[in-house]
């Protein structure tokens, strides 16, 4: 049996869509913080930042690059639903899926 979803709630699809920005943001974090320190070991670390902070002000830049993340998800996810609401219904672009009906 096919289903198709109409519309879906703003709330939830924005707040779904900023807690995987923040998430993907962590993790990048981490790949930035391990290129980062490998480079400040090797004495260009100092450089990356400017004004030579080095370690200082990079934790705070990660910190700040999360929840900024957050909450352009957030923002992202509140738009794409309200675009599908609006145009779900009149084009192809609504979400189909199958599902199985278990007898009794």
């Amino acid at each position: 049996m096919k289903m198709t979803i109409k519309s879906v709630r703003v709330s939830t699809v924005a707040a779904w869509q900023a807690i995987f920005s923040a998430a993907f943001a962590l993790v990048t974090s981490v790949v930035y913080t391990v290129i980062f320190l490998g480079s400040a070991a090797t004495g260009g670390g100092a450089r990356l930042v400017s004004g030579g902070a080095g370690v200082n002000n990079f934790m705070p830049f990660l910190i700040i690059f999360m929840v900024a993340n957050g909450i352009v998800g957030f923002l992202g996810g509140a738009l794409c639903a309200v675009l599908y609401n609006k145009f779900a219904g009149t084009s192809v672009a609504a979400i189909e899926f199958e599902t199985e009906r278990e007898l009794p």
